[in-house]
């Protein structure tokens, strides 16, 4: 159980980068204060032990390099595309596919010029089995108890049941362990994979051997907000420094809105914010005695719950944040009816943009990255995520090397660094029926709506969320890069990623539902400060207890 609504919200279903679970809630800072080394704790031993090799970047022009691990790179030009994937990794047959969908289904193969240009680019036939969000979890589910998978599997780690669909039969041995191919030697000859950051596979990593090729995200995802500037600014609480100048700007900062008397500042509770300025672990901590704490058991979670409450009482919140969706939250910012939004990193920078809907709809409006300070006046606490969407797996029932190998190398084709010609055809097709470039040779699409669904089975392995250009305002890549790299100076990494808990899979929701039951109702009012003490003893009772012997048993097994 996590903070719910909060960028800390994957104690139970720990893969997940933290992308749009924040959005509702707010996430928690992009500065921080002052310059202290981060404060990660290293995950298990056994993932820190794998022999990971990452290849050097190509020297492409228009790239920015930072020199902060975990900030991805930064493009002030697109880049020209070149190629990387000389012959078709195929050898020729049916490659099964199962994937997760985030659109239309693709237009029918006989009728999809561009399917079929993969399959001749891959040297394979690739049949799918596509899956649309909403529906994965339970076609995950229904394959992993079936054990007859595809060729390639999708895990995805945005939602808990993937993530508890693949704990669950990786344990039971459905999925091939990758390690030998995917570290050390075996990676090199797959060089696109190769190029792929450390903290990425060890994000797909499982109890110390990895099971799959990562969709790779930074590793603080999810944890930034915006905030309308210009509001903070006219009431005069700009830049706070501690939790008391916090409260402060965000009980006032509506008065700077143009439309105050139906504004506020923040579309969800902001759990993630609080969380952070307080110092709330990322879902558990080791003490000194080496003991596991989980986030729920610390004064800092009961300071920050209690802020949450404060500003509640204030009526700093939007009315219906128990309940307000994403897409909600994302259109009352933009109506300019709330101050605060989070969401993936990415997708957020690129609403400071001239071209952003905030500012057609306001010219004048001024949003920054929110830069909150810790509570005390020091830095804050930022949960690290895994580093990583999900990641595609091989089944266990393949025994062929060369299958294996073959498999890998098509997922090194999706794999292709950004801006390269197997990209370019990845994310924006075919020129001239997708896309074309414009004069400064970046990818245009051609919007035509008779082929807008060609390409919608393309979210595999790709690596486009590990780099930052936006084309209508190429200075913001650096922007993001400055912002990414502070909050790794101030993030944490849960000690248990990457291991097992029988418990947190099998308890993991009903938990998370219990602590958004008190998280909601002490912070609205309905329940008392003094009911924390219950839902510790519930969250004991009920598999906390269970999960921490189980997390710490896997950690004292890393360490022989």
């Amino acid at each position: 159980m996590s903070l719910p609504n909060s960028i800390a919200n994957h104690s139970y279903t720990r893969r997940l980068v933290l992308a749009g679970t924040a959005a509702a809630a707010g996430g928690a800072l992009l500065g921080c204060a002052g310059t202290s080394n981060s404060k990660k704790v290293a995950a298990a031993s056994c993932v820190n032990a794998l022999d990971i090799n990452v290849k050097a970047a190509p020297d492409i022009p228009g790239a920015i390099v930072s020199d902060q691990e975990g900030v991805p790179l930064g493009w002030t030009a697109y880049p020209k595309p070149y190629k990387t994937v000389t012959e078709p990794p195929g050898r020729g047959g049916t490659v099964t596919t199962f994937q997760i969908l985030f659109s239309p289904p693709p237009t029918a193969y006989d009728k999809n010029p561009w399917w079929q240009e993969l399959n001749k680019r891959l040297g394979v036939t690739i049949q799918p089995n596509l899956a649309p969000s909403d529906s994965y979890p339970a076609k995950l589910n229904t394959l992993a108890a079936s054990g007859k998978f595809p060729d390639i599997v999708y895990i995805n780690f945005t939602g808990g049941a993937g993530a508890n669909a693949f704990e669950k039969t990786v344990s039971q041995g459905a999925f091939h362990d990758l390690t030998k191919y995917l570290t050390g030697k075996g990676i090199e000859e797959f060089p696109n994979l190769n190029l792929f950051p450390d903290w990425a596979w060890k994000g797909t990593a499982f109890e110390g051997k990895l099971f799959g090729v990562p969709r790779p995200v930074q590793p603080v995802n999810g944890s930034t907000n915006l905030y309308r500037q210009d509001w903070a600014e006219a009431a005069g609480v700009d830049n706070p420094t501690n939790a008391e100048e916090v409260f402060k700007l965000v009980t006032n900062i509506t008065k700077g809105a143009k439309n105050s008397k139906n504004s506020w500042a923040i579309s969800g509770f902001g759990g993630g914010l609080w969380a952070a300025m307080y110092g709330v672990p990322n879902a558990w901590r080791l003490d000194d005695s080496g003991k596991l704490v989980h986030q729920v058991e610390t004064e800092e979670y009961a300071s920050a719950v209690d802020f949450a409450a404060r500003l509640w009482k204030a009526g700093a919140m939007y009315p219906e944040s128990a309940t307000v969706t994403f897409q909600q939250s994302l259109d009352l910012f933009n109506s300019g009816r709330v101050a605060f939004f989070a969401q993936g990193f990415n997708p957020l920078m690129g609403m400071m943009g001239k071209q952003s809907d905030l500012h057609k709809a306001d010219p004048q409006a001024k949003l920054a990255p929110f830069a909150l300070p810790g509570h005390d006046g020091g830095d804050p606490v930022l949960p690290m995520g895994s580093g990583i969407y999900g990641f595609c797996a091989i089944p266990s029932s393949i025994k062929d090397e060369a299958r294996i190998k073959e498999l890998l190398g098509i997922l090194n084709y999706y794999a292709a660094p950004y801006g390269s010609e197997e990209y370019t055809f990845m994310q924006y097709g075919m020129e001239g029926r997708h896309f074309k470039f414009d004069d400064k040779g970046i990818p245009t699409s051609l919007d035509d709506p008779k082929v807008a669904n060609e390409m919608t089975l393309n979210y595999m392995c790709e690596t486009g969320e590990i780099n930052f250009f936006y084309p209508t305002d190429p200075g913001l890549a650096k922007i993001a890069q400055d912002t990414e790299a502070a909050a790794m100076k101030v993030a944490e990494a849960d000690p248990t990623m990457g291991l097992y808990s029988p418990t947190q899979v099998s308890k993991g929701a009903a938990l998370d539902q219990l602590g958004t039951d008190y998280y909601n109702g002490i912070v609205t009012g309905r329940k008392k400060m003094s009911d924390l003490d219950e839902w510790r003893s519930q969250w004991k009772s009920r598999g906390g207890e269970k999960m921490r012997a189980e997390f710490s048993q896997a950690i004292e097994k890393c360490k022989k």
